[in-house]
Order: C-alpha cells, then sequence, then structure tokens
C-alpha cells in the first residue's frame, strides 16, 4: 500500500467535503476552496469586461461561479476516491474474474460509483475497500440529491 497516495487522497476529501459543507450549509459565507474560486472568476470576468461593473456579463456570474464550484467539487472528490483506490493493487477487482485493476480502470470504477450508477464490471476488494466503496456510492447520492434541493430552493426564494 502506498501510504503517500492514500493520505494524499484523504486530505483532498477532508478539504472537499468541508467546502461543500461549510459553503452550502453556512449562513456566514464560503469554504476556502468555494472562496478562492469565486473570486478568482470575478476578477476575470471584470478583467473580460474592462473593469464595467455594469456589463450584462457580470449578471452571469452566479450561475457560472455555481457551476464552476459543483464541476470543481465533483472533480476533486472523484480525484480523492481516485487516489485512495490507486493507493493498494488489490483496492478494485473486476467482477468476472477477480483481477486487479488499473489505474484507469480504478478512475473509471470512482466515477460509475460516484454517480450512484453501481459498480459495473468491477467491485471494490475485501475488507475496507468495499466499506470505502459504498460510502462513494452514498456521498455521490447525497450530494446530487443535496445539489438538486439547492438548485430548487433557490427557485422557490427567488419567484415567490
Amino acid at each position: 500500500m502506498n501510504s503517500w497516495l492514500l493520505l494524499l487522497g484523504s486530505s483532498i476529501l477532508v478539504v472537499v467535503y468541508y467546502d461543500f459543507i461549510y459553503t452550502s450549509l453556512s449562513a456566514s459565507g464560503s469554504g476556502f476552496v468555494s472562496r478562492f474560486l469565486t473570486k478568482g472568476l470575478w476578477r476575470c470576468l471584470l478583467k473580460l469586461t474592462g473593469g464595467k461593473g455594469s456589463h450584462r456579463l457580470l449578471g452571469h456570474a452566479g450561475m457560472l461561479s455555481m457551476v464552476t464550484l459543483i464541476l470543481v467539487w465533483i472533480s476533486l472528490v472523484w480525484l480523492g476516491n481516485t487516489l485512495l483506490f490507486w493507493s493498494a493493487a488489490d483496492s478494485v477487482l473486476h467482477t468476472s474474474s477477480g483481477k486487479m485493476a488499473t489505474l484507469w480502470e480504478k478512475l473509471y470504477f470512482v466515477g460509475y460509483t460516484l454517480s450512484t450508477l453501481g459498480y459495473g464490471e468491477f467491485r471494490p476488494g475485501a475488507g475496507g475497500w468495499q466499506l470505502l466503496g459504498r460510502t462513494g456510492f452514498l456521498l455521490g447520492s447525497v450530494g446530487a440529491h443535496h445539489c438538486h434541493f439547492i438548485s430548487h430552493a433557490g427557485t422557490l426564494l427567488s419567484n415567490p
């Protein structure tokens, strides 16, 4: 087992999940990743508009920030989980043959699992890998439902 990959993947997941929870549930601001990303995006949009704060493009900044932020969160969760599964050779196995999966197959497995489609032609290895696979599935489901709820809540609040 590669402890560095395990530590790096775990660290990424802790930062992303903290940022996700703090940003989406806190009434007092946003997490570090969210704040860095949205401020950077705002600065880029201001430069594109020549510093005109009333430009039409800036009217789409909120939507663009949310879409970008959700894509970054998904990408980092995918990366963090892939690093966790990459840390051990026997963490993901072919369902039919029991043969160990390659890095690219583990990347596919994590994406497939996080998208809540199940395991497909791969399955997690024994022990803790099964628990991690189920956790990824559960967090993928919760995250998808949470984003869906937030989008509908925003619509309901803006159209009383």
